[in-house]
């Protein structure tokens, strides 16, 4: 009998331990979860940084290439000092201008807060293994301030940008175009519509916008998704001189709106689908809904170590149409979404514009390329 009792505690106990084992196992925290936690969250902040580097580029620069060689044409300054090809001169209205355009035209400035240091007398913006810019205060007379660039990508195209003050401001140049000309562009017989929300002006290009061409796509696929990246959007320069126009004068932008609808009911034909930029700012101003994509979408395929897997995460940036940034704000309200590994793949609602360029209309150039058709239908 005592045998027969020994022997059934030793099962019982080989039974026994290995649950106890694995209930302890289940409720116990693991340090192997946590340090995947903590793999993860890095990823998230190198993958911020690689982003706000391209941001930093594609929104300084018109980026091109020939062959494997990447062509960085300066949107912003122009070169008065021709032995200093790479330090380059604009004006802004005023100190407040040339700190937005640092922190938030160079940047996403809720992004990248944790990137900068220092005080608006002089503010670095640290990206790390890709640079470092500096913003510092001019001399509150003539200079406004001026931005040092130590980055590496645009060490032949931009070292500092000196920003003036209009009236220092040494050329007399006249824009060709306004804000709210309609221009017409025919590519083999086929004609593009574009709308001016930017005059050229104090060595800053001018911008013409359109929903009509210019953007194209790329097909992104892994194991858990698949979704098309959007590149040429129009840039968030363009959306925020549209905003401007809206917030600054409703007025006239609603009837530019009217007239450009009375001209295509006399025509029996739409003029593209310039429209589009107008009533969906208005409708957005109603809904909050109307978001459209800016720039390129971001993405990145890297080894998500946990999962054994090759993985795609994007950023798509959007701004909503008739929404303020904040009240005192000219700029339309802007966010982003963004996913990565097995996160839900989502977008904004519309990712249909593009966004051109232009300084004076030198040799003809652009009177040759496009008609004015508004105001002087």
């Amino acid at each position: 009998m005592k045998i027969k009792y020994f022997f059934s505690r030793i099962f019982t106990a080989m039974v026994c331990i290995p649950l106890l084992l694995a209930s302890c196992s289940e409720s116990s925290p693991e340090i192997i979860n946590d340090g995947d936690d903590d793999e993860d969250d890095a990823e998230d902040v190198m993958s911020n940084v690689d982003f706000l580097a391209d941001y930093l580029v594609q929104s300084l620069c018109a980026v091109d290439s020939v062959g494997d060689t990447e062509i960085l044409t300066p949107r912003y300054g122009k070169v008065l000092n021709e032995s200093l090809p790479t330090d380059l001169t604009c004006s802004m209205k005023d100190e407040a201008a040339a700190m937005d355009f640092f922190q938030h035209t160079l940047s996403d400035f809720e992004l990248a807060e944790e990137l900068y240091s220092g005080d608006a007398g002089r503010m670095v913006y640290d990206l790390g293994e890709y640079g470092k810019i500096t913003y510092t205060t001019g001399d509150g007379v003539s200079e406004i301030a001026r931005i040092s660039f130590d980055v590496p990508r645009l060490k032949n195209t931009m070292r500092s940008l000196t920003i003036v003050t209009p009236q220092a401001w040494p050329e007399n140049n006249t824009s060709p175009y306004a804000v709210g000309d309609v221009l017409c562009e025919t590519v083999n017989g086929k004609k593009y519509y574009w709308l001016v929300v930017r005059e050229y002006q104090g060595g800053v290009d001018g911008i013409m916008m359109t929903v009509d061409t210019g953007w194209w796509t790329e097909h992104r696929e892994d194991h858990y998704k698949s979704f098309d990246s959007y590149r040429g959007c129009a840039g968030k320069d363009a959306w925020d001189a549209l905003s401007q126009w809206w917030f600054d004068d409703e007025r006239d932008f609603r009837q530019e709106l009217r007239a450009i609808q009375e001209i295509e009911k006399s025509n029996g034909a739409r003029l593209g689908w310039i429209t589009d930029l107008f009533t969906r700012t208005i409708e957005g101003a109603k809904t909050g809904k109307e978001e459209y994509q800016y720039g390129n979408t971001w993405d990145n395929k890297y080894y998500w170590w946990a999962k054994v897997r090759n993985v795609w995460e994007a950023r798509s940036y959007y701004v909503k149409l008739g929404v303020r940034e904040s009240n005192n704000s000219t700029r339309f309200k802007s966010d982003s979404y963004y996913f990565k590994r097995n996160w839900s793949v989502v977008f904004p609602k519309y990712r249909n514009s593009s966004s051109r360029y232009f300084q004076s209309d030198r040799n003809n150039q652009l009177s040759n390329h496009y008609r004015i058709i508004y105001p002087e239908w």
